[in-house]
């Protein structure tokens, strides 16, 4: 029964770590080309007139 417990919980993790792993890379559709995008999304909401035509990659 123990190592039933345990068989799970391992695959539990396992499970977790391969979905996780999926958050790591961006995808190539969506990377962007340029080496320098808009990080600030303060900045963008102050004056988004600037900004226009520009990437920028937005997250908290």
């Amino acid at each position: 029964m123990a190592g039933q417990k345990q068989g799970v919980r391992w695959l539990l993790a396992a499970a977790v770590a391969v979905a996780l792993s999926g958050c790591v890379s961006v995808p190539d559709a969506i990377k962007g080309t340029s080496p320098t995008p808009q990080q600030d999304l303060v900045r963008v909401m102050n004056a988004p007139q600037l900004y226009v035509g520009q990437e920028a990659r937005l997250w908290r």
